[in-house]
């Protein structure tokens, strides 16, 4: 339906001679090309490219289709769906959206369906308001490509009597194969309703049987709601997955579920890189529950990643029952009610580098981590639970120690005991949210060399100073500065002595964040000198939002002072030197 036509109204269709004339006259093309206007409707574009003819008769709306079609939308447009169905996707089809939008909330139904000979890419795309029992915004049994797109406000409903069914995916329901980037996930909802029995409400946001990759994509405020008196409540609140799952530099934030996984659902084998699961919250895995019955076979690996801020009654941060991997990745400020803080674990825990730190749980139950089965941990750091110990184990609960590992209170037979010295949450250089180690921590220089990981959270070599002992924990502290950032560095170490520049915030935040700071400057130059080009670059543009230049610093900013303006210019004179695109 193209915007301007009102919904009540039959579709009037106008020549498109020159387009017709065209597409006829050239069967050679392997592409016709749609733009959705007054004469030619978005449905029969659809239908058009489906069935490679002129559905419209000739002479009439929309050309003949012709091999993978592509389909332009008016800039900033809205189409309303109203009163008919968009054809179902069975063909090779490019929707260019321009920053449109497509609103199913008259329809009552969802925007996009793709079969199984589907293969549908929509580029700046809005979906809105669609409503279904599965895929509420879309459906893809075949294959989806979003790219800097957003799937908002959509939502799926459960079937109920006796027992419920359906509600599954409020965003995207997938069972083909699909790839997202640069695109938002928000606002969705799968609605379980309330019944006796039911498996209804899974994955409020993203419903995943399939193959699905996430790139730079936010999965967010999305949830999943309702209750069964017997049978699995509603869960994923976020994603949830019985296939598998990529998502790499990626934010899982702020989703709810009314049972298990505020954040992601694991039932298939699920991959983060990069990524960061925050602020979700639910009874059973606040920022992510894996696994399922000891039949199954479920595996979760988190590598690079961060874990902060989720709310649970057990497993705040992360529940495990299964096969949980964390290597080089952060847990930190999770809190259960009860039990496992950070995480609880029913399964296999096998923890490389990792840090765990400002987790919360009931006395006695593990703030860190509250173990009931196998863990390993690996030169890996544990400290600062708020309470409830930093590592328990409980009912046969076995612990392993490899390297030289770091507890505070001493517990699960730690290789080292006592303060280590960490800084809070904060962007040290990387795509995560690292936690630093002061100069006089115990963690430094202290792991197992062997055994040690080859970069640290932010992708910086380990050990630094090279040949040296590599540090316990996510997080290597850089000694040295790279020759890349010298004259940067230099005049950013004269402004604070100076008071030229200044950390923001209070007294005791101030340092912190000017450290911080130094920190990413000090990445980037290491990316730089470990000719990872694209890294340095990317890590220089980030250090330039936390600048503040207008003497008015804002939250996410780090240094402000009269010399700010310059440090800013300094880094972007980077630009050129290192070949940034």
């Amino acid at each position: 339906m193209n915007p301007t036509q009102s919904p009540t109204l039959p579709y009037r269709r106008h020549a498109l001679v020159l387009a017709l004339t065209l597409a006829l006259a050239s069967p050679t093309l392997s592409a016709a090309t749609f733009n959705v206007s007054g004469t030619c409707t978005l449905d029969s574009a659809i239908s058009n490219a489906n069935t490679d003819t002129d559905t419209d008769g000739a002479n009439v709306g929309c050309p003949a289709g012709n091999g993978a079609d592509v389909i332009n939308l008016a800039k900033k447009a809205t189409y309303a769906l109203a009163n008919k169905l968009l054809p179902t996707i069975s063909s090779v089809i490019t929707i260019n959206g321009n920053h449109a939008t497509i609103d199913s909330k008259a329809l009552y139904a969802r925007a996009f369906y793709i079969t199984n000979t589907g293969n549908l890419t929509l580029n700046k795309l809005t979906v809105k308001n669609g409503y279904e029992q599965k895929g509420g915004g879309i459906l893809n049994r075949g294959q989806l490509q979003l790219n800097d797109s957003t799937i908002t406000g959509n939502g799926v409903y459960a079937a109920c009597d006796y027992y419920c069914f359906g509600s599954y995916g409020g965003g995207i329901f997938n069972s083909g194969t699909a790839t997202l980037t640069n695109s938002k996930i928000s606002n969705n909802t799968a609605d379980a309703g309330y019944s006796i029995n039911g498996d209804s409400g899974r994955g409020g946001g993203i419903y995943n049987s399939g193959v699905m990759t996430l790139t730079n994509s936010t999965v967010s405020n999305n949830k999943t709601l309702g209750s069964h008196y017997r049978g699995e409540g509603p869960m994923g609140g976020g994603i949830i997955n019985f296939g598998t799952m990529t998502l790499n530099g990626s934010t899982v934030a702020n989703n709810s579920a009314d049972s298990e996984g505020g954040g992601i659902r694991n039932r298939g084998t699920m991959t983060l890189t990069d990524s960061t699961v925050s602020h979700n919250n639910a009874p059973s895995g606040g920022g992510i529950y894996s696994g399922h019955f000891i039949f199954s076979s479920n595996t979760l690996t988190l590598t690079n990643s961060t874990v902060v801020n989720n709310q649970a009654t057990g497993g705040g941060g992360i529940f495990n029952a299964q096969v949980l991997n964390l290597s080089n990745s952060t847990v930190s400020a999770n809190k259960a009610s009860n039990s496992g803080g950070g995480i609880a674990n029913k399964g296999v825990l096998n923890l490389t580098h990792s840090t765990l730190s400002a987790n919360q749980a009931a006395k006695g139950n593990g703030g860190g981590i509250f173990n009931l089965h196998n863990m390993t941990l690996t030169n890996t750091l544990i400290a600062n639970s708020q309470s409830g110990g930093d590592c328990v184990n409980k009912s046969g609960g076995i612990t392993t120690l490899q390297g030289v590992n770091l507890v505070e209170d001493g517990s699960c037979g730690a290789d080292i005991m006592g303060d280590p010295k960490l800084v809070t949450l904060l962007d040290n250089g990387g795509i995560t949210a690292t936690q630093a180690l002061l100069a006089d921590s115990p963690a430094l220089d202290t792991a197992n060399k062997p055994l040690c990981t080859n970069q640290d959270q932010r992708g910086i070599s380990r050990p630094q100073p090279s040949g040296g002992g590599c540090d316990i924990g996510a997080f290597e502290r850089m000694t040295s500065i790279p020759n890349t950032v010298a004259s940067v560095v230099q005049f950013f170490d004269n402004g604070i002595l100076t008071g030229t520049l200044v950390g923001t915030g209070n007294t005791k935040q101030s340092p912190l964040f000017s450290s911080a700071l130094r920190n990413q400057l000090l990445a980037a130059g290491r990316y730089k000198n470990q000719n990872q080009t694209a890294s340095a670059c990317s890590q220089l543009s980030r250090t330039l939002k936390r600048i503040d230049t207008d003497n008015t610093p804002s939250s996410g900013e780090y240094v402000t002072g009269s010399d700010a303006t310059a440090l800013a210019a300094k880094l972007a004179g980077l630009f050129g030197p290192w070949s940034c695109q």
